[in-house]
């Protein structure tokens, strides 16, 4: 399993509470929908994904997460993993090696 560090933005009557805390998740890697012989195909492409396994405050309490967080915090994987220097689309790479095999 995974993990990463993120920083939960929370709003109560009077002000805004960041709560730093540990998101622990299975990685899910994009994979190429079924083809015929001809190559056409016969099922959709699904993409890469997060499933959250569990959200934990940096003390190991584990909290409930809200729908919307869960998105933002999707959304923060995928834009840290897009932010990578090394000009390499390592989805693209796994899917030609995946093929090849």
């Amino acid at each position: 399993m995974n993990s990463l560090v993120y920083t939960l933005t929370r709003v109560n009557e009077t002000e805004e509470i960041e709560i730093p805390v540990v998101v622990e998740y299975s990685y899910n890697k994009a994979h190429r929908g079924h083809r015929d012989s001809m190559g056409v195909p016969e099922e959709p492409d699904e993409d890469a994904s997060i499933e959250i396994e569990s959200v934990k405050t940096t003390d190991g309490i584990e909290i409930e997460i809200t729908e919307k967080e869960i998105s933002e915090i999707e959304q923060y994987y995928f834009d840290k993993e897009d932010d990578s220097d090394d000009g390499i689309d390592w989805d693209s790479v796994r899917e030609d090696k995946e093929n090849r095999e």
